[in-house]
């Protein structure tokens, strides 16, 4: 068996034991649209990896930081710091590109609603490794996410366009779908499946899914991870895993 069907292999045995999902967000390239509460927030630690036939692009480490401005907002920063280059003898280590952004939620989840928001962010390019992209330009997302949960159950995706300036760069529209189950109080299991449309000249649409997991150690501190590698397009193997803390003031 080859390493990527190891992998798959790895992906259909975990859902076939979980069968679901995971929390929202992290660890997954997938977004939500809830915001933090208002006036709370939650800080990363994190790493990623990104591995394809020709290049490696890793965060190590990385720093997410996201606060409830308003009801309903959020403000959200990454500082990204790794490694980028053609493979193990060309890597280079430097400071990435700086992630801003602000999410909105403008509609509450029913019984029969949908919750949605929008997460609009740029990548301000400052080396070879970007937050989210790992491009060496500045690019701009505009998405709109969908969330609707059912007991243990909560799925959640939708897409967005990606403004990709530069020589040889394209445009390109990103999609993604999460399922989600909570296997325990205090902990959950997921699956993500992703598409994307070429990000430049010459290059492949691509195609991937995603295993991952996210424990609460307690009411402020979280791990997760996940692991993933492409169904079709380019093969790639992504990785990604993280210390969250989370805190604000107590409801009164």
């Amino acid at each position: 068996m080859t390493n990527k069907g190891k992998v798959i292999a790895i992906i259909m045995l975990f859902i076939s034991l979980f069968s679901a999902g995971v929390l929202a967000g992290p660890p997954y390239t997938t977004d939500d649209p809830e915001p933090v509460e208002y006036r709370h927030w939650e800080i990363y630690l994190f790493g990623q990896y990104v591995k394809n036939i020709q290049s490696i692009n890793a965060i190590a480490p990385g720093i997410e930081v996201n606060y409830g401005i308003l009801p309903e907002m959020q403000i959200h920063f990454i500082f990204p710091a790794g490694f980028s280059g053609s493979l193990y003898p060309n890597l280079s280590y430097q400071y990435g590109s700086t992630e801003i952004g602000v999410k909105y939620r403008f509609i509450r989840e029913t019984d029969f609603m949908p919750q949605a928001g929008t997460f609009p962010h740029f990548d301000i390019a400052a080396g070879k490794i970007a937050a989210g992209t790992f491009s060496g330009e500045t690019q701009f997302f505009i998405p709109l996410w969908l969330q609707k949960t059912w007991g243990p159950f909560t799925s959640y995706g939708g897409g967005g366009y990606w403004i990709n300036p530069g020589a040889g760069n394209m445009d390109w529209w990103f999609l993604g779908w999460v399922l989600q189950y909570a296997v325990l109080d205090n902990a959950a299991v997921g699956i993500e499946i992703n598409y994307n449309t070429p990000q430049g000249t010459g290059m492949p649409y691509d195609n991937s899914a995603n295993i991952g997991a996210i424990v609460d150690l307690s009411k402020n501190n979280h791990v997760m991870l996940s692991l993933g590698t492409s169904m079709i397009g380019r093969e790639v193997y992504l990785g990604y895993a993280a210390y969250q803390l989370t805190f604000g003031p107590e409801a009164k």
